[in-house]
């Protein structure tokens, strides 16, 4: 499998997002209906949820951006890719990961595994 990059754009769109209606396409575009999101802090299943955690990452971190980080990995039919989050008028990010999502036959993600490889002790404690 070549690395699908829309669908990638498609998922780092949607943290960045601030309208709730077209974050929800942008959801809907890149997961299937019974999608599975999972990383330390929340695991979320359904467009409405992947969604709602979308908003509630924006609401925690306001105006933050998320980027990727990396060049894009896949074989088979999963994909890696690092990301950061930096809020407004910050050169060094805040929070780094790294998330590892499964497509599906359609092109999208039907699962979605996310790691904290960086990230401020106030969020996991």
């Amino acid at each position: 499998m070549s690395v699908n990059d829309s669908v990638i754009d498609r998922y780092i769109a949607i943290w960045n997002e601030t309208d709730p209606e077209k974050r929800r396409d942008l959801v809907g575009w890149a997961f299937t209906e019974d999608a599975i999101y999972q990383d330390p802090i929340i695991a979320c299943d359904g467009h409405a949820s992947l969604a709602q955690m979308a908003a509630a990452a924006q609401t925690q971190f306001p105006g933050a951006q998320i980027a990727l980080a990396s060049e894009r990995d896949a074989h088979h039919d999963w994909v890696r890719f690092r990301w950061k989050l930096t809020m407004p008028g910050e050169t060094e990010s805040l929070v780094d990961g790294t998330d590892l999502g499964r497509i599906g036959e359609d092109g999208r993600f039907e699962l979605m595994i996310g790691f904290l490889d960086k990230v401020p002790a106030a969020l996991v404690s």
